[in-house]
């Protein structure tokens, strides 16, 4: 009995199998190879031509931009170099400049400086002394101030001397002014300068003391002619209600402006 079995298993490598009868040499037979296969091989050949081929490209692009980059960057690295070298320097030259600008600008104090030297010339060169001379009531001329030679020394009204008369005490009144603006009135010949006093038996009054520098002997200047002391803040007046009567004491009193209250030194 005979019975043929065509099989086909697939298309692996184009092998055909046939199986023949029971019992007969199974026979083999490999056919020659097909086109398919050349196909294959000259395809898998041209994959490979093509990858060496993008290989090369590649190695060709990565060649150019690394010497681009080498050529490139160097001259950079340089310019960056003389540029930093350069700009370190105008820095350097520019904060100079603005520190020198910025202490000219202080110069108003080098205003300030002569304001500060003419500023004390007032206070070290006292005013000029007024004197010496009479002290005489501003409405009377024939009347001067004068003080007892006596341990009190009190400061009267009396009857002006003659120039030359002597001894007299009248035309040595000098006002020695302070820098302040205030004053002592001295008389130069016996260095006594005038001060109110308070005697609790004798009452307030006037005496030529010895110039010792003290508040108590300071005046100052009140309504042009007056003298107000600066201790005590009343006005030099003549007692008895402004009587020229000789040995009138001096003393203090309100500052009313009466005329008892005025004077002026007369040489």
């Amino acid at each position: 009995m005979t019975d043929v079995v065509n099989s086909t298993r697939g298309n692996v490598g184009g092998d055909v199998v046939q199986v023949g009868d029971v019992g007969r040499d199974l026979t083999i037979n490999y056919p020659p190879p097909k086109r398919s296969l050349l196909v294959r091989v000259a395809v898998v050949a041209g994959v490979v031509v093509l990858g060496l081929l993008v290989v090369v490209a590649n190695l060709g692009r990565a060649e150019k931009p690394a010497s681009l980059s080498v050529s490139s960057s160097a001259p950079p690295a340089s310019t960056t170099a003389s540029s930093t070298t350069t700009s370190v320097p105008r820095a350097t030259t520019t904060q100079p400049s603005a520190v020198t600008v910025a202490p000219p600008r202080p110069l108003p104090p080098a205003v300030q400086q002569p304001q500060q030297t003419v500023g004390p010339q007032p206070t070290s060169t006292p005013p000029a002394n007024d004197g010496p001379g009479y002290l005489l009531p501003s409405n009377n001329d024939q009347k001067a101030i004068d003080f007892y030679d006596n341990p009190n020394h009190d400061a009267v009204i009396w009857d002006r001397h003659p120039p030359g008369t002597e001894p007299s005490y009248q035309p040595h009144w000098v006002r020695e002014f302070t820098d302040a603006g205030t004053f002592r009135i001295r008389n130069d010949q016996v260095n006594r300068c005038l001060e109110p006093v308070s005697d609790p038996e004798r009452g307030d009054h006037v005496v030529a003391n010895i110039c010792s520098g003290s508040e108590a002997q300071l005046w100052r200047t009140q309504n042009t002619t007056q003298y107000a002391s600066v201790k005590f803040g009343a006005c030099l007046s003549v007692a008895n209600n402004g009587s020229y009567a000789n040995g009138t004491w001096l003393y203090l009193a309100s500052c009313t402006g009466t005329p008892d209250q005025h004077w002026r030194l007369a040489r």
